[in-house]
């Protein structure tokens, strides 16, 4: 909820673009891969080397210099890029993968909350309402005690050597990591009937929902994912057109390609140059107009999210009728966020998505071209 932009869309933005000096020097695990190393468990290795570059590093720092830097350097990126890559190896059937994926989970969760807290204050400060900056303030050295406690109890605290060591050992050993077409095949069917199943269910208007977290935040969710699977597998993908657009899915795309001429080359939209001779191919058209998707919607959901806290927030402190409708005025006049009815709003998505079979036509594509 960064001014503006958003914290859960900055987060997207992050992942999809370079991953800083820490990452840059891990990028040489990529350079070696061969036609008989398994994508998926050169895909985790990356992260892991992140991790194991920064926690090792910097491990005789103080709680509190150790927590600004986590959070300077968006450690939370690359926790949620692990919890991305379980959560695709799933379907291998091990109770591994589904832990991983909970145990990196956690670590987002906390960073997440204290990004959020601060964000929160940080918006309060603009305003200069002082009774919501200590409420903010207070929410924000909660939020970096959680943080502190969920890492000392990771192990990347005070044991990083032993802690990532331990978890390169039991990736490699836990996974049922596959090489060539098999695997290839494999990860194609994930990305691919994650994006069937959301279809069906944009089809059933499933978001249609009075509760904003059911509806348009899930709506959001569940369309980032799409796009996040293809952003951990960077180095392994390549976004390419489809042969043949449908007709209503070439207009929309044209529209809003319109609208915003450097869609294709926008941050969104990069990736890193494939590091195997045949990567999965990703239909380029399909993919932008998701992500468009996803960043618009993010901008509402955002503002809508950043209200209903400042709300429970006064309700929270006992703040006077006349001091919330000032605040939210100005909270409204900072964000220049104008109301939106998220449920009306989660109905026009789905409604475009079901008519235009966006969804089917990204998987369908993506299928033949691979």
């Amino acid at each position: 909820m960064i001014r503006n932009k958003g914290l859960l869309l900055s987060l997207f933005v992050l992942l999809a673009a370079s991953f800083g000096e820490a990452q840059q020097r891990c990028a040489q695990v990529f350079s070696k891969v061969s036609a008989h190393t398994s994508w998926a468990q050169s895909a985790v290795e990356k992260p892991l080397d992140v991790l194991e570059d920064f926690f090792v590093k910097n491990k005789n720092l103080s709680d509190v210099e150790k927590t600004k830097l986590m959070m300077k350097e968006d450690m939370r990126k690359t926790f949620f890029r692990l919890q991305a890559l379980a959560r695709m190896l799933e379907p291998q059937g091990r109770d591994f993968f589904r832990e991983q994926r909970e145990y990196f989970k956690s670590l987002e969760d906390a960073t997440g909350k204290l990004d959020l807290a601060a964000a929160l204050r940080k918006e309060a400060e603009q305003i200069g309402n002082t009774r919501l900056v200590a409420h903010f303030q207070k929410q924000e050295v909660a939020a970096q005690r959680f943080l502190l406690s969920t890492m000392r109890a990771s192990g990347l605290w005070n044991k990083p050597e032993a802690t990532i060591a331990k978890l390169k050992r039991d990736f490699v050993d836990n996974g049922n990591w596959e090489t060539g077409s098999k695997e290839r095949e494999f990860l194609i069917k994930i990305i691919s009937n994650y994006a069937k199943d959301l279809h069906k269910s944009v089809k059933e208007n499933e978001f249609d929902n009075a509760d904003i977290e059911k509806g348009l935040h899930e709506l959001r969710r569940r369309l980032r994912w799409i796009l996040i699977q293809a952003m951990s597998l960077d180095g392994f993908v390549q976004l390419q057109s489809a042969p043949k657009l449908k007709k209503e899915i070439s207009s929309w795309f044209a529209g809003v390609r319109a609208e915003n001429p450097e869609l294709l080359i926008g941050k969104f939209m990069r990736t890193s140059s494939p590091v195997v001779d045949a990567p999965i191919l990703v239909p380029q058209s399909e993919f932008a107009l998701i992500t468009d998707l996803v960043s618009k919607i993010g901008k509402s959901k955002d503002s809508a999210e950043m209200q209903i806290y400042f709300k429970e927030a006064m309700e929270a402190t006992g703040a006077s009728v006349s001091e919330k409708n000032e605040v939210l005025k100005k909270l409204d006049e900072a964000l220049q966020a104008e109301a939106v009815d998220h449920r009306e709003l989660a109905r026009q998505m789905q409604s475009q998505l079901a008519e235009t079979k966006l969804l089917k036509e990204f998987a369908e594509n993506l299928e033949k071209m691979n």
